[in-house]
């Protein structure tokens, strides 16, 4: 599984963290799997809901949920946001 190391902040509990994120999962599936993860290390700051979205950090724009993140050219060091 290719995996790349991307800085997520989490703008709700004024965090970054570095993660690593397969290319080849869907983002739906990745957003999933980071809202279980953040909800328990943000101790109540971060409480995630069915709308929670991926987004690139410089342009604002979110990311498809059905696309796969190897679809949004995401390489180590990209920076997104987890809204």
């Amino acid at each position: 599984m290719n995996k790349i190391l991307v800085e997520l902040t989490l703008p709700a509990a004024e965090q970054t963290y570095d993660v690593y994120l397969p290319l080849e999962s869907e983002i739906g599936e990745i957003v999933n799997l980071l809202c279980a993860l953040f909800s328990d290390l943000a101790r109540g700051k971060y409480m995630p809901t069915a709308n929670t979205l991926l987004c690139d950090t410089e342009t604002g724009d979110p990311f498809d949920k059905n696309k796969t993140a190897a679809n949004y050219d995401l390489k180590n060091g990209s920076r997104i946001l987890l809204m």
